[in-house]
């Protein structure tokens, strides 16, 4: 019973889908047969249809359908099609010479190596036909529209060539405000950096190298499309043991207290870590310790390094772009409990 249920289900199934298959795109066989007749079927359904080869010279096909039918290498010469639907149609090696093609829709449709001689094309809709050399020198309204569309072609290439230049225009404004060291500052992409030539082979990558033939510092690159988000640069070891004395407590000449002062006179700061914040870092109970500047794009960082049997204290000074620099500013700002609070 389950059987003969699913054979009739298949059954309607495969009727409806020939059924569909037909209805789409199918043209009327009665209109073929009129055309054939009497070269005369005006307004009639032909889209789809096989008329390769054909010879309908001087036929009336005023508003037919001819959508998506192939007229391949068919005499169309002295032919009425005004107002006609030729979207998509095979007009390939088609004779139209001195047809009349006022207001039909020629969208799509394939004219290459058509005979155009004389051909009345006012008012059709040419958008998107293929043609090649051969089929618009038959045709002087084609020549026209061919050095209009040019024309055209030729202004939205310098519209687009300007937008481009504004636009690098504007990049460079943007990576030329962003902080950095020297000449190296996010925004650039790695193929800029590797024509800079400043970090020798290969340019700047996300593994620490040198920059600048520099060997007091390291440098490295996080990228995002191959943009340069975050430029770090690792200052080397602070101290052995993993603690950081306070800032009160630094040397004259010591560099960390030396970078502070540097970076201060350039950026204005926008948080410190407190003394707090150091005695957490001291116990471990905190990873880093930032000093931030200029919205978050420049920061200070102490980390902490964790060896087999031991830890040291680096240094770090990064530059993120603006966006990146707004999002790590708001991340790392501290948020602490006040006296009021309790």
């Amino acid at each position: 019973m389950k059987t003969k249920q699913s054979l009739s289900v298949v059954g309607v199934c495969f009727f409806l889908m020939v059924g569909l298959s037909w209805e789409v795109g199918a043209f009327s066989e009665e209109d073929l047969e009129k055309l054939k007749a009497t070269n005369e079927c005006v307004g009639c359904d032909l889209s789809d249809a096989q008329l390769w080869d054909e010879d309908l010279t001087a036929s009336d096909l005023t508003d037919a359908i001819l959508e998506y039918s192939d007229l391949t290498d068919a005499n169309l010469n002295k032919a009425d099609l005004s107002g006609a639907n030729l979207k998509r149609a095979i007009l390939f090696r088609t004779n139209l010479s001195e047809a009349n093609l006022t207001g039909a829709n020629l969208t799509g449709a394939d004219l290459t190596k058509a005979n155009l001689t004389g051909t009345n094309l006012t008012g059709a809709n040419l958008t998107d036909i293929l043609l090649d050399e051969k089929a618009i020198a038959t045709n002087e309204s084609l020549k026209e529209w061919k050095k209009v569309r040019e024309t055209k072609r030729l202004a939205e290439e310098v519209k687009r060539l300007e937008e481009s230049e504004r636009a690098l225009e504007e990049r460079k404004k943007e990576i030329a405000s962003n902080p950095g060291f020297r000449d190296l500052k996010p925004g650039l992409t790695l193929d800029e950096i590797k024509e800079m030539n400043v970090c020798g082979y290969g340019g700047l990558s996300t593994s620490f190298k040198t920059c600048y033939d520099l060997d007091n510092i390291k440098f490295r690159g996080e990228f995002t499309s191959e943009i340069l988000e975050v430029l770090r640069i690792d200052l080397g070891p602070r101290s052995a043991g993993g603690f950081v004395q306070a800032i009160s407590e630094l040397g004259e000449d010591d560099p960390l207290l030396n970078m502070r002062g540097a970076l201060g006179s350039k950026y204005e700061m926008d948080y410190d870590w407190s003394e707090r914040d150091r005695q957490l870092f001291n116990a471990g109970e905190k990873g880093e310790l930032y000093t931030v500047y200029a919205n978050g794009q420049v920061a200070l960082v102490i980390t902490r390094v964790e060896k087999e049997y031991s830890s040291d204290v680096r240094s770090y000074v990064e530059y993120r772009d603006k966006e990146t620099g707004n999002w790590f500013l708001e991340k790392n700002r501290p948020k602490k409990a006040t006296s009021s609070d309790f």
